[in-house]
């Protein structure tokens, strides 16, 4: 409910002139401070101290995340799926907090998540520094480096031999992912750095320069059996893509802007440019969801914040599921979808509650002896 009407402070919402009449009927507002105050997650004597190997940075809330985790992979995933990065902002103090200037909130918690192309988390984890040790990988997954390493813990939800699409970006792909995930019938692709395949049959830089715009070559190799193709594509800057299930061809035409003429004009592009620019955005399309309607609130407890993203990452989920659900009829909008979410939550197990002042008791005439 804070979360769609926006007031100064949580402290707020129990003004008699701006506040919010369900929110003061469902529970005092020193009771709402002393649940927050009181608000654990796991049991913090069972923690291991930081210098044992196996601590957990998320301990205190790690049943949350566990929990979470279960119920999102419970559900069946789309033919077409991304991952990307995604920031839980926030400026409080903590060691698990990161500086990424090309996200719209350039601080925060990082996570790695895995959408579908309509949105839908159905993998996730927090990054905190400690992901790429052979503790956290099964004796069936190789050592494929540290970004290599993160495609396929989130992709051990996704199953084997249904031919599933995987999308990233040029921080995951390598030839070495690329291979394992094929050979589990799970076609990838993802943008290329090229220096990470050295020896690659395409044009350097200054013969790109004097191609024009649109020019587009391919490379196709194959890989311990598995057919791979690399293809070069000259826009605003030359950028790579690295396949194995969609190539350069049949190529179409885009329109771009010409400073030189000062008007939009047709170049061509190849058909994995296309394919990985429809599927790629579903991690930003989650993004997008939740800012609308973020729940902001201080805490002094750095894993509040996010409890709060992960609550808002599960109401995502639901309107989602519930749009796929009636998805030849017509729905309410998120924020309806919260509203409703949020009042029924309020009023769930309220009872009438009693009227003021005692009950008169049936009043029972006396007889006092009287005396002679």
């Amino acid at each position: 409910m804070m979360s769609i009407i926006n007031l100064p402070n949580s402290r707020s919402f129990w003004n008699e002139t701006i506040g919010n009449n369900i929110i003061q009927n469902t529970m005092s507002v020193n009771k709402f401070e002393e649940i927050r105050k009181n608000l654990h997650f796991n049991d913090n004597n069972k923690m291991l101290p930081a210098e044992n190997p196996e601590h957990d940075r998320l301990h205190k809330i790690r049943p949350l995340i566990t929990h979470l985790q279960e119920k999102c992979k419970s559900i069946p995933l789309e033919e077409n799926l991304s991952i990307d990065e995604q920031i839980c902002p926030t400026k409080s103090r903590s060691f698990l907090k990161m500086y990424m200037p090309l996200k719209p909130h350039k601080w925060g918690y990082k996570l790695f998540v895995l959408c579908g192309v309509s949105g839908f988390s159905y993998n996730f984890e927090v990054y905190t520094g400690l992901e790429n040790n052979s503790e956290k990988r099964l004796p069936s997954e190789p050592n494929l480096g540290a970004c290599a390493n993160v495609v396929m813990r989130l992709s051990r939800c996704i199953p084997e031999n249904i031919n599933h699409k995987l999308y990233f970006d040029n921080y995951y792909t390598t030839l070495a992912v690329t291979v394992e995930l094929a050979k589990k019938n799970i076609h990838c692709l993802g943008l290329l750095r090229k220096n990470r395949i050295p020896g690659l049959l395409l044009p350097n830089e200054n013969e790109m320069k004097k191609k024009p715009r649109g020019f587009s070559a391919e490379c196709l190799a194959g890989v311990d059996g598995i057919p791979i193709t690399a293809v070069q594509w000259k826009d605003n800057k030359t950028v790579f893509l690295l396949s194995t299930f969609v190539g350069k061809e049949p190529i179409s035409e885009v329109q771009r802007f010409d400073k030189k003429l000062k008007k939009r004009i047709p170049v061509e592009c190849p058909k994995v440019v296309q394919v990985y620019n429809k599927h790629m955005g579903g991690v930003d399309l989650l993004d997008s969801i939740i800012g609308r309607y973020r729940i902001a609130m201080r805490s002094k407890k750095w894993y509040f914040k996010l409890f709060y993203h992960f609550l808002d990452m599960s109401l995502v989920n639901a309107w989602l599921l519930y749009r796929r659900a009636y998805e030849n009829e017509a729905t309410i909008p998120l924020a309806k979808f919260r509203q409703e979410i949020a009042v029924a939550l309020c009023q769930s197990g309220m009872i009438s509650t009693p009227t003021r002042g005692r009950k008169k008791k049936e009043e029972t005439k006396k007889y006092k002896k009287r005396g002679n």
